[in-house]
């Protein structure tokens, strides 16, 4: 009997010694692996963790895409977080978190993105075959850029072509803009120059990537020069350009309907409405163009109120124009800025000396007029000879009224 309650003790001491056995192991190596296999997504995380803060880069990135991939929220978050410190267009938001219309696409797409921010070519080269089989029409020109970024002291030039080559062929913005510049270096130069390839490696490998929005900017900027022709008509560029969040693509198309006024609206905008969300955009010459239309004829109060606002705006860009018509606003319009004239047109002479520094005609033209008035010939001939030789008409009949 007495033997019987040993054997039970021992068995009792030894389950003890298996579950502290255990819980020192839960947190260790093989207690995580142990967990992770069995599906435990907290051990999963656990092992990514201790593989990246151990510059284990491929295996965490092996550990953490299935994670990824299954919406797991600290996942999620850590690529998130580590994507937001890397140059990127536009800025990354908390919209990262959200699944989209393709989850899991999205989410190897982001995983790419941060192959390549830590330069983890192979494991790149993996990501880009699941997304390729997963259908994403993206994947060329990635391969392209991979090609160039993995070697970029040499990059193999052929290669890098090849790629971009499926890229345009797969409609890829991207793909099409760096083709199409690649192309017109061959035609100019009859060969691939070293100089050549160096450029097109530099437009592969800058940072923040080029986007698709910008490509597609890009191309239109292209076609409008007569450098290239598309399938595609200059106003639908344009448009999606800004539909895919290009800042000056609403602007262009604007000037281009205003040039063009038998076209209709576009995107179901007319011209006016383009000028309006270019400049919603933060567009300073479509802010200038409007601050311009409202100034037209003999505007109300508001209207002068928004013009001055948009002004502003585009004059703290620098766009020069905008500075000398915001002068011409408070030389007319002093009490915009001070009760007394006399401050109000200081002001705007300050603006005119400004816009000047930044070459602008105008400036120095209203500059030479006020030297006139106030008698001081002089200046007045030194202003006039900058504005006229920066082609204001004016100017130069006003050097010949001195004379």
């Amino acid at each position: 009997m007495a033997h019987k309650w040993l054997w039970r003790l021992g068995a009792v001491a030894g389950a003890g010694a298996l579950i502290v056995i255990g819980g020192l192991a839960w947190n260790t190596g093989p207690g995580l692996r142990m967990r992770a296999a069995l599906g435990q997504q907290p051990a999963q995380m656990a092992l990514v963790l201790r593989d990246y803060q151990a510059g284990d880069l491929s295996s965490a990135f092996a550990r953490i895409d299935p994670l990824l991939l299954a919406g797991h929220e600290p996942a999620v978050a850590l690529v998130c977080e580590l994507l937001s410190q890397r140059p990127a267009y536009p800025p990354q938001t908390p919209a990262c978190l959200e699944a989209g219309d393709q989850p899991q696409l999205r989410r190897l797409a982001q995983l790419s993105d941060l192959a390549v921010f830590a330069r983890q070519w192979d494991v790149l080269a993996g990501l880009l075959d699941r997304r390729e089989a997963a259908g994403d029409s993206r994947v060329a020109f990635e391969r392209a850029r991979a090609a160039a970024l993995s070697r970029p002291e040499a990059p193999d030039m052929e290669d890098v072509v090849t790629h971009l080559r499926a890229s345009a062929q797969a409609t890829d913005p991207r793909g099409q803009y760096l083709l199409a510049v690649y192309q017109l270096g061959l035609a100019a130069d009859g060969e691939a120059s070293i100089p050549f390839e160096r450029t097109l490696a530099t437009l592969l490998t800058q940072e923040p990537a080029i986007a698709p929005a910008d490509a597609y900017f890009e191309l239109a900027k292209l076609m409008q020069a007569g450098a290239i022709s598309s399938d595609l008509a200059y106003a639908e560029v344009l448009r999606r350009a800004d539909q895919l969040g290009n800042p000056y693509a609403a602007g262009h198309l604007a000037q281009y309907l205003i040039a063009n006024p038998g076209m209709g609206p576009v995107g179901g905008l007319e011209a006016d409405g383009w000028m309006a969300r270019a400049a919603a955009n933060g567009d300073p010459v479509a802010r200038y163009n409007l601050a311009v239309q409202l100034l037209t004829g003999t505007p109300d109060a508001a209207a002068i109120s928004e013009a001055e606002a948009l002004l502003r705006a585009s004059a703290e860009t620098g766009f020069a124009p905008a500075t000398t018509r915001l002068g011409a606003l408070y030389w007319r319009r002093p009490q915009l800025v001070a009760e007394d004239a006399e401050t109000g047109r200081r002001r705007a002479v300050d603006l005119w000396i400004r816009a000047a520094d930044l070459g602008d005609a105008n400036a120095f033209f209203n500059l030479g007029e006020v030297a006139r008035a106030r008698g001081e010939v002089a200046q007045a001939r030194d202003y006039y000879q900058q504005a006229a030789e920066r082609g204001n008409a004016g100017a130069v009949e006003a050097l010949g009224a001195l004379e």
